[in-house]
């Protein structure tokens, strides 16, 4: 995604649908995200970089072109075990894009089963015609969710304490005391947790903030940590026919069931850096008794579990012009998914009295709701060089703006803003892939791959006022305002690109083995611990009247890399 725009907020992706027509934009993120493919296979398929559309006779092809299976002249079963390594280097900006501090990395190592899988075969007799049929069951991965940060910096202007402070401001006590209110649960666990708390007049200020000079200020620089896990994987099962009709032309079909478990992690943290006397605060302890303590720390966390299943249709070909020629090309329906997501928020701080620390942790909270997937489209050409090897190439397409959303008991316009947004800022994702293998001998083979993945994000410009950015999170919130202001829209330039090399050994016998290392390099993105907010600025009076000015969060820049390491295991029979 463009990296100023999909900018992952702190706990945006948990605020859900607080009014009817009010989605938030982040889910049309989480759709381009649950939708799109890193696909696994075997290792031969991922050394080619999975340029398979056009190659077919290996189980991993089947899952780029339901038409692989019939080249296979043989029935075989594949195990593909794989080290996924996950590498991401963070650096921690206190305002803005303004001032990055030194990097640090972070690296997070699983275990996965990408594949696994079993072909048979069933000739007819047949010269001309339908000569085989094949039949195949493969379980495959088609994205893994590995990635983790940990950042930290001082800050002196800005704290989530005083964020939360300000978003609260208008809400009653007894709202922010119960997760039964309209009142978002980031906020009540916030209060509970006594991150912020009141002025009077239903006002609020966070607990890390000091009045001076008639404002609520941070008297002294935080040092703020934030950190993110996110674990999981997509994987579709698939059942699989093709035939091969005369030698020359091979045709397959593909039902796939894909499920998808994401757990999200993220916690922030904030502390006085040095000595905490100038985070002077009263307030009252267990007894009701005000106290003059001192604020030492806050913490925040929230926690999301994402569960998916649903069922798409796939079909390709595979034809052979000439001898050395092939030529595939296959089609995917929408993938129609049901997800549901379960949630929950903790917070607590601590004081230098400890009868005035507080925790708090929210219920687990669930809802379900339908998505449309993208559809689509991919074809392929691959040339042979007698035994000695082949080249192949690939494009595919996937068209977003087809995603729509829906939940089954609520108006048919209940995701109107959401499902508008996705129409005017998702476009078309294009992959390429390329793939070569060459037989160094009888038995052993050597093979490289390349692919990339352009973004389906489109970035929209304000009619009215040439060169200036809509966002889609604006567009969304306030679509009627803007429904006559879009004009001109270009494509996100943000690419993924992945790297691949392997080999391959078959005996003589029933026993073959494949290798394949894979680097796969992802845009910068940002991350925002919490929402900029205005507060008043130094020639204020009181701390409702004075000039606002708008204060940037702090902004973590992220840059990921990951690396897989396969072995696919496989007999012939």
């Amino acid at each position: 995604m463009k990296k100023t725009i999909s900018i992952l907020l702190f706990f945006l992706t948990a605020v859900l649908l607080s009014a009817q027509n009010q989605a938030p934009v982040s889910m049309m993120y989480d759709g381009i995200n649950n939708s799109s493919a890193n696909l696994y296979g075997t290792a031969r398929s991922v050394s080619m970089g999975n340029a398979m559309t056009a190659v077919g006779g290996d189980l991993g092809s089947i899952a780029v072109n339901p038409a692989g299976g019939a080249v296979s002249k043989y029935a075989q079963f594949a195990i593909t075990p794989s080290l996924s390594i996950s590498s991401v280097s963070s650096s921690f900006s206190p305002e803005g894009e303004l001032s990055y501090g030194p990097s640090s990395t972070q690296t997070n190592t699983r275990f996965i089963l990408p594949s696994v899988g079993v072909s048979l075969g069933m000739d007819t007799g047949n010269e001309v015609g339908a000569r085989s049929f094949s039949f195949a069951f493969l379980l495959v991965q088609t994205r893994e969710f590995n990635t983790g940060f940990i950042s930290s910096g001082l800050n002196s202007n800005t704290s989530l304490l005083s964020e939360f402070g300000k978003s609260a401001s208008g809400l009653t006590h007894s709202q922010l005391n119960s997760y039964d209110s309209d009142a978002s649960w980031d906020l009540v666990c916030g209060y509970r947790g006594r991150l912020f708390g009141g002025l009077g007049d239903n006002e609020y200020a966070g607990n890390s903030a000091a009045f001076k000079n008639g404002i609520y200020v941070i008297p002294a620089a935080l040092l703020q940590t934030a950190s993110s896990t996110e674990t999981g994987y997509k994987k579709d099962l698939l059942f699989n026919i093709s035939t091969d009709i005369s030698g020359v032309l091979f045709l397959g079909a593909s039902v796939g069931i894909p499920y998808l478990y994401r757990s999200l992690q993220q916690s922030y943290y904030e502390t006085p850096n040095g000595s905490y006397t100038d985070f002077c605060i009263k307030l009252p302890d267990k007894d009701g008794n005000m106290t003059e303590t001192y604020f030492t720390g806050g913490r925040y966390s929230f926690g999301q579990n994402t569960r998916m299943r649903g069922i798409y249709g796939k079909v390709g070909a595979i034809y052979l012009p000439c001898r050395n020629l092939r030529i595939g090309a296959a089609i995917q329906t929408p993938v129609a998914c049901t997800f549901t997501e379960d949630y929950s928020y903790s917070a607590s701080s601590t004081y230098e009295a400890s009868s005035c620390n507080a925790s708090a942790n929210s219920p687990v909270d669930s809802w379900t709701y339908r998505m449309t997937s993208p559809w689509s489209f991919n074809v392929g050409l691959a040339y042979t060089f007698g035994e000695r090897g082949l080249l192949s190439a690939d494009y595919e397409f996937m068209d977003y703006k087809s995603m729509k959303f829906s939940v089954l008991g609520t108006p048919s316009d209940y995701f109107y803003n959401l499902n508008r947004t996705i129409k005017e800022y998702c476009g078309i994702s294009h992959s390429v892939r390329v793939g070569a293998e060459y037989r160094i001998t009888s038995t052993l083979t050597a093979r490289a791959g390349f692919s990339m993945i352009t973004s389906p994000e489109r970035i929209r410009y304000d009619k009215f006022s040439p060169g200036t950015v809509i966002s889609a999170a604006d567009y969304c919130s306030n679509i009627n305002s803007f429904l006559q202001g879009l004009g001109s829209s270009k494509m996100a330039k943000d690419i993924n690109y992945a790297y691949s090399l392997g080999f391959g050994y078959s005996s003589p016998g029933s026993f073959f083995v494949d290798a394949a290392v894979r680097l796969n390099s992802y845009p910068v993105s940002l991350y925002m611990p919490y929402y900029d907010y205005d507060h008043y600025s130094s020639d204020c009076v009181y701390h409702r009247v004075g000039t606002l000015t708008e204060q940037l969060s702090p902004r973590i820049r992220n840059n990921r890399r990951l690396f897989d390491v396969m072995l696919t295991l496989g007999w012939r029979f």
